[in-house]
């Protein structure tokens, strides 16, 4: 079977290969556990960024 490639929306071409490597823009490859591991600490991030936009003062100076 030859490469599948994901269409997320996301700028970076993500595809996984014959060998179940997850592989992104042709220059990193990433066991199935890495590639867990690497979203799993990016779905972190943006939830933490999005809490702490959420959690900014406003206009009277208090919080959301």
């Amino acid at each position: 079977m030859g490469n599948l490639s994901i269409r997320s929306g996301s700028p970076l071409d993500i595809e996984v290969d014959s060998f179940d490597e997850v592989v992104i823009d042709e220059m990193y490859w990433l066991t199935l556990d890495e590639a867990e591991a690497l979203a799993e600490g990016i779905l972190c991030a943006v939830t933490l960024i999005r809490e702490r936009r959420h959690s900014k003062p406003v206009d009277g100076g208090e919080s959301r």
